[in-house]
């Protein structure tokens, strides 16, 4: 199924996109929170993790595990932000 849909989004299938956000979304915001433990934080850096994913999404391994490589979007996008609030 993953790849279907990372064909999809090699492609630019919107229809695509929404079905991976739909389907990860949760999944994402349950890692990012774990490691931030803020809800207006971790809503907007899953905001940030999608946007890029799509910007991204001609990158993405054709035989790639969606959820794997979310969280890899996610905890470098998570890490890049706690790096940022470091003094």
């Amino acid at each position: 199924m993953d790849d279907k849909l990372i064909c999809g989004l090699h492609q630019g299938d919107q229809t695509a996109f929404g079905i991976v956000y739909e389907r990860y979304r949760r999944e994402v915001y349950r890692y990012v929170y774990r490691l931030l433990n803020n809800k207006e934080v971790t809503n907007d850096l899953v905001e940030q993790i999608f946007i890029s994913v799509w910007a991204s999404r001609l990158v993405i391994p054709e035989k790639a595990r969606l959820g794997t490589y979310l969280r890899q979007v996610a905890r470098k996008i998570t890490a890049h932000y706690q790096n940022q609030q470091q003094p």
